[in-house]
Formats: C-alpha cells, structure tokens, sequence
C-alpha cells in the first residue's frame, strides 16, 4: 500500500511531508540523528535568546515611553494649576 497517495491531497499533511522526511533520513543512523539534534537544539537557543532579547528591549523602550508620559502629566498638572491660580 502506498500511503503518498492515501494523503498526497491532504494540505496538512503535505506541509509538514517537507519535515517529516529528514528525520526519517535521521532515524537511519543513531550518531547523526543525536549530532543532528543538538545542533538544531543549539541553533533553537540561540533563535530563542535573541527573540527574548528582542522582547525586553521592547518592553524596556515602552516603560521608558510609559514613564515619560507619567512625567509629561504631571508637569502639565503643576503648570495647569499654577496658571489657574494666577487666573483667581
């Protein structure tokens, strides 16, 4: 039986057909799959340090952004209550 035709039409399946075939390659020879794994493994670290520094760059440029606008306030806060004072 061959299962290619079973699912050839089925778009889940022929997306991931494309990852599933180098590790079937993998699964022939134990040395290189555990080889192949840690350098996908290390490559996914490296892919995750820097979305996670990305991250906190972001956060870091909105509390910045958030703090600024705390102080913007509160200067147009004193400044609008002196002038109304001046105002009486």
């Amino acid at each position: 039986m061959n299962t290619t035709n079973l699912y050839s039409n089925n778009p889940t399946v022929e997306r991931h057909v494309g990852r599933l075939l180098p590790i079937a390659e993998l699964l022939r020879d134990p040395q290189a799959s555990l080889s192949e794994v840690r350098r996908i493994q290390e490559a996914s670290r490296r892919r995750l340090a820097a979305q996670q520094a990305e991250i906190i760059t972001k956060q870091l440029e909105l509390l910045v952004e958030q703090i600024a606008c705390a102080l913007r306030v509160e200067v147009d806060n004193h400044h609008g209550h002196r002038m109304k004072g001046r105002n009486r």
